[in-house]
């Protein structure tokens, strides 16, 4: 396949198979603290990040311009070896790409986080990518090659960005795989327990409330999604409609999501 947005052929397996290692031989607790302190500081955006996001998110009127910004920073990236376009260049495929995912188009998403990973050297940086790729072939229901990414991922990695997207993709593969006690696991049983990337507050919080109501436990499924909306604000409530649209074959949140919906809409009209 090509993608057009960077003419490039993509594949369907791993091509780059060297393990990540993220470590740094720290104990639980001591990468636990790091991930926290970590996610107080918050999620920064490079320059070309900040006109194209809001609160973490891309906003949907800009992708145009996020596309272009992608190409730019690939463009700097090649031959240059430089870490702030490589930082751009991985940040910006990653919401590239999820905004592609929520459009239903993982043949681009692919070739888009494929191209991405082949420019880049850093671990922190080939992890959140290659998860970004496990989480495609999960979409795809291809969940032994989704694992097989994941595979090459450190799963106690000391960075935020590299332990949220194994988070991510490891409850996707678990949501798809009928496993909720292993979402909440990686994801905690509340936004607050686990450190998250704040672009991945959204899809995290969805899968997080559809495994507490998986288990039984449906009012506090809404309270989980009621919070969630009221978290990011008008953007946050358009993430959360597109991942559920994007998803509405996966049937998440069932009996909950209705009354969750009108609950978060009661709020934001006061």
């Amino acid at each position: 396949m090509t993608c057009s947005y960077c003419g490039t052929k993509g594949s369907a397996a791993p091509r780059n198979e060297r393990r990540v290692s993220l470590n740094q031989g720290v104990s639980e607790e001591q990468r636990f603290q790091w991930l926290r302190q970590q996610d107080v500081a918050g999620w920064v955006a490079g320059p070309a990040l900040s006109r194209v996001t809001q609160q973490g998110i891309l906003i949907p009127w800009a992708v145009p311009e996020a596309i272009g910004a992608w190409q730019r920073a690939r463009s700097e990236v090649e031959g240059l070896n430089k870490a702030e376009p490589a930082e751009e260049l991985v940040q910006l495929a990653l919401l590239i790409g999820d905004h592609l995912i929520t459009k239903g188009d993982l043949r681009q998403t692919r070739a888009l986080l494929e191209t991405s990973l082949d420019l880049v050297s850093d671990d922190r940086h080939r992890q959140v990518l290659v998860c970004a790729l496990s989480r495609v072939a999960t979409e795809e229901r291809q969940l032994d090659e989704a694992q097989s990414w994941l595979s090459l991922c450190d799963p106690r990695p000391a960075d935020l960005s590299a332990d949220s997207a194994y988070r991510y993709a490891a409850a996707l593969l678990a949501t798809a795989r009928n496993v909720p006690q292993e979402v909440l696991n990686l994801l905690g049983n509340d936004g607050h327990t686990v450190p998250m990337l704040d672009p991945l507050e959204v899809p995290c919080g969805v899968l997080r409330a559809h495994a507490v109501e998986q288990l039984g436990r449906p009012q506090d499924a809404i309270s989980l999604l009621v919070e969630l909306g009221g978290r990011f604000g008008g953007i946050g409530r358009v993430r959360i409609d597109e991942f559920f649209e994007a998803h509405k074959h996966w049937n998440l949140c069932p009996s909950t999501r209705d009354e969750a919906d009108r609950k978060i809409l009661a709020a934001a009209t006061k």
